[in-house]
């Protein structure tokens, strides 16, 4: 129904004075139907792009995949070696290996390409593409990021540490310039066993979230990391920029989080995790894959959305319209039930400054509600917080919620 194409690849360790090259891979969907896939690997050595998303019915789609940069001081960890993940939601999962050696000669790389070892159906391609950058249009602006990869120092759960983002507008207009997270961040090395969990709150924050940056100017992001529970924690984000009085021409930059939280040492190993604010990996793809025998017929007169299944929220992040302290404003949270059956939802309330009102919700089959969100804050400041939905299916679904207070008037 679905294949990766190469399996294995190669890729060369970057150095201080160049760029990482960039390799690249296929997922390719046989199927008659829109496959929707996810992608897991080790955040600290690979950068992958785009992590998630759908792929259309026959269809393929090339997934990039780089060495960080932070790696060019690192000589003593090549070659190296790991694996990527692919998830797809008909519960197959399939892997990419990846190594990583220091430069190689050309006739070495060739060699290394074509060994039938390495898996690779046929050396008539131009295997060597696998390690050139793919070209694209030039972007609307000339907002660069001067450090692609923010990591944090140690940290214990419970505790915070700080770094920032740098942004540079190198063009002669000026920038809007906002950032959205891609996905709830990533945790690996929480246990023993290996797994790959989802944190369920925003273990890093950025503010500010958006601005307007002058002509030849430079913005820099404060970012905090607060990690709840130990382990080795990435996200990455999107810095969408567009010429100020041009919203239309839109550039997307991408960087990545990573940041380890270690327990102190006077603190037992053996203590439980949180259920509220790690979700393990492949509870999540059972749940889909439960989800899918739900919805086996298509009710008369409607059309059934065949991306999701059960209970889903279509929006992720929700934005308050900036707010005046003592003041309020109120958001509906969108839940949509696109399963046969009744779901029970439990509500876990957010953080302060945001509010709501159920604890618990029966959620018909094939209905939605809006749910209010309020957001009244009390001090100054952005904010950010999530608000979790625990439906009766063993599935969270995680809302990130985010507000900014200004001074009363």
């Amino acid at each position: 129904m679905w294949a990766v194409q190469p399996e294995h690849l190669i890729l060369v360790a970057p150095s201080t004075c160049e760029l990482a090259k960039t390799g690249r891979f296929q997922i390719l969907n046989n199927s008659v139907r829109l496959l929707k896939f996810e992608l897991y690997w080790p955040a600290h050595c690979l950068t992958v792009t785009p992590q998630y998303g759908f792929i259309q019915p026959e269809s393929k789609l090339q997934i990039l995949v780089s060495p960080n940069s932070s790696l060019s001081t690192k000589h003593s960890v090549f070659p190296w070696s790991g694996l990527i993940y692919i998830h797809c939601d008909n519960g197959q999962k399939k892997i990419v290996k990846v190594q990583i050696r220091e430069e190689l000669t050309q006739e070495e790389l060739f060699n290394r390409l074509a060994s039938t070892s390495f898996g690779i159906p046929s050396v008539t391609e131009p295997l060597i593409s696998h390690l050139v950058k793919p070209l694209t249009k030039p972007p609307s602006t000339k907002v660069e990021i001067r450090n692609k990869t923010v990591t944090f120092p140690t940290t214990e759960p419970g505790e915070t540490s700080e770094n920032y983002l740098e942004l540079e507008n190198h063009g002669n207009t000026e920038v809007k310039w906002y950032l959205s997270s891609l996905a709830p961040p990533y945790v690996k090395g929480v246990d023993e066993s290996g797994d790959v969990f989802r944190a369920t709150y925003a273990a890093f924050r950025c503010s500010p979230i958006s601005g307007i940056m002058e002509s030849h100017g430079i913005q820099k992001v404060s970012i905090t990391f607060l990690p709840r529970d130990k382990g080795d924690y990435a996200q990455f984000w999107d810095v969408e920029c567009h010429p100020l009085k041009e919203p239309h021409m839109k550039h997307t930059l991408r960087f990545q989080l990573s940041g380890q939280s270690v327990k102190a040492e006077n603190e037992p190993e053996n203590s439980c995790l949180s259920t509220n604010t790690l979700i393990k990996i492949d509870n999540l793809v059972k749940s889909r894959r439960q989800a899918v025998s739900e919805a086996s017929a298509v009710i008369p007169g409607r059309q059934l959305d065949l991306t999701h299944r059960g209970v889903y929220a279509p929006e992720d992040v929700y934005w308050f319209l900036p707010t005046r302290v003592g003041e309020s404003r109120t958001l509906k949270v969108n839940l949509r039930n696109n399963s046969f059956i009744t779901h029970l939802l439990k509500f876990l309330s957010p953080r302060e400054p945001f509010y709501v009102k159920h604890s618990k919700y029966s959620l018909r089959a094939q209905h939605y509600i809006n749910m209010p969100v309020q957001f009244k804050p009390k001090l100054v400041g952005t904010f950010e917080a999530s608000l979790v939905i625990q439906t009766d299916e063993g599935k969270s679904i995680a809302i990130r919620l985010i507000g900014e207070a200004l001074e009363k008037s």
